[in-house]
């Protein structure tokens, strides 16, 4: 009887620059040649990358959120220190993390946790002005009013939010979120459970 095939079998021949990409986002090698094969379908000049105006067509302008999110892509998505600047291209390494951050049901773990940290820096980027590093609370509210909506009032939603706001700035005057602060009140909210919801 011949051997079994497995995925294992598959990794020991690849080639290490995608060996290096499933080390980094946890997915599996054929998940990385299948999301080759897309990226190439984006890449429709053949560039080798993405540039900015590739991923608001990507994204497309019915999308209120088009030109935020397009932006936020360019930052690398595993790297959370705030003196992270935004690329000017997305490469496929690139690609590759954007997704398994997006899609943590496709890493090999399958730990939706293990990534919420990336998720919710992403969604810091998307919702912080360009030219500042905080957040103001008011358009924290609005996030967590976008993404906390369900079968509640909107008054009811609004004090939830404030409150965990409250408790993690305390009595602060500054009433402007950093973003260790912001990943403290998403976790408080559960936020990471319904981050696609606005995606």
């Amino acid at each position: 009887m011949g051997a079994r095939h497995s995925h294992d079998d598959d990794e020991i021949h690849e080639d290490p620059e995608i060996m290096l990409i499933s080390g980094e986002t946890d997915l599996r090698v054929d998940t990385i040649r299948q999301l080759q094969i897309r990226f190439a379908d984006f890449d429709l000049d053949g560039k080798g990358h993405l540039d900015r105006d590739d991923l608001a067509n990507i994204i497309g302008s019915s999308n209120p959120l088009c030109n935020r999110l397009a932006d936020t892509m360019l930052y690398p998505p595993l790297q959370i220190d705030k003196t992270v600047q935004r690329r000017q291209v997305l490469d496929f390494r690139h690609f590759c993390s954007l997704i398994s951050i997006i899609k943590p049901d496709i890493r090999k773990s399958k730990d939706f946790r293990a990534s919420s940290i990336y998720r919710i820096t992403f969604l810091f980027r998307l919702m912080k002005s360009p030219d500042e590093e905080d957040l103001e609370v008011d358009s924290l509210l609005d996030i967590l009013m976008k993404i906390l909506s369900t079968d509640v009032t909107v008054e009811e939603i609004r004090a939830i939010a404030n409150q965990a706001i409250d408790e993690v700035i305390g009595a602060s005057m500054e009433r402007r979120i950093d973003h260790e602060k912001f990943v403290q009140v998403c976790y408080k909210l559960c936020v990471d459970q319904k981050f696609l919801d606005i995606i």
